[in-house]
């Protein structure tokens, strides 16, 4: 049976809009379009683009709707949108046009906002022995401001996974600074991030995306454990430059081997692994870490 090819409207329309609460950070891309005439339709399927052969489903949308509000997105960049509509038999109509908008920083905003986001900036956080990301972002001015979850997605897929909570000021008409240091971004990839503002009435909303590269370590180094002397248990951080079996052994002052802390596989960045000495006796232990050809010894003192 050769399957029905539907038509979408031709054009679609997409605007580049500030949606509540922040003038750098609560950007959001509308796409509207006019409703199928077929009777049977299920679903509005939403394609994005922000380059060559980057594009992705991003929204299934129900047929009764005529427009979807896209959040994901990150500013000075240009995206392409295009739909299809799907019947209850699963037929796949032809792609609309494809329409392009650029998400720039400069569009205009709305005032009326309970949150007002002054900045939203991510980097290596300062002195970290793990290579952690530091967000940081201030507030201009807060209205029954409860607080904000912080998400993380990596990679394109944009799949968020809620990773904090910091509590807000209520409401004050004074610069509020926040930071959090996010301790698991340690492997080489693409890291995104956004902030939920939750106010105290339930309601909530979502700010724009900042982006992050992790490279990975061009050198494999093992740092000094912290803290240090300890009781029982301490912190051992270690880089890798490339994906190899890692071995990291704890061995007494007579060169015995006390226990095994890593023993496998492991990707290239920054490990963190966490050393419990309960068993041990007290006294000076040393740690080497085995990866490749790289080797590396420490000195560390478990007290009771």
């Amino acid at each position: 049976m050769k399957a029905r090819l539907f038509i979408v409207k031709s054009s679609i329309v997409i605007t580049f809009i500030c949606c509540s609460w922040t003038r750098l950070s609560a950007y959001a891309i509308q796409v509207t379009w006019e409703l199928n005439p077929e009777s049977d339709i299920k679903h509005y399927t939403i394609y994005r683009a922000s380059s060559v052969n980057s594009e992705t489903e991003i929204a299934q949308v129900p047929a009764s709707e005529s427009a979807y509000i896209d959040h994901n997105i990150i500013l000075n960049t240009m995206y392409y949108y295009r739909i299809v509509a799907v019947d209850s038999a699963e037929n796949v109509s032809e792609f609309s046009d494809t329409a392009q908008i650029l998400a720039d920083s400069r569009s205009s905003f709305d005032d009326t906002t309970p949150v007002e986001l002054a900045s939203f900036t991510v980097q290596y956080a300062p002195n970290s022995v793990c290579n952690a990301l530091l967000l940081h972002w201030q507030t201009a001015s807060e209205t029954n401001n409860l607080g904000f979850d912080v998400e993380r997605a990596i990679g394109v897929e944009l799949n968020w996974k809620k990773i904090g909570f910091l509590r807000g000021y209520g409401t004050t008409t004074e610069a509020q600074h926040y930071e959090f240091i996010d301790e698991e971004a340690t492997t080489e990839g693409t890291y995104f991030y956004r902030l939920k503002q939750n106010d105290a009435k339930g309601a909530f909303d979502y700010s724009a995306t900042v982006r992050f590269d992790v490279s990975a370590p061009k050198e494999c180094a093992l740092a000094q454990n912290f803290p240090n002397p300890f009781n029982p248990s301490t912190q051992i951080v270690f880089q890798l430059k490339e994906d190899c079996q890692a071995k990291l052994y704890v061995y007494d002052m007579l060169g015995r081997q006390a226990t095994k802390v890593v023993d496998q596989p492991l990707l290239a960045g920054t490990h963190k692994v966490s050393f419990d000495a309960t068993d041990l006796t007290a006294g000076p232990y040393f740690y080497i870490l085995q990866a490749g050809a790289f080797q590396e010894m420490k000195r560390m003192t478990f007290i009771k």
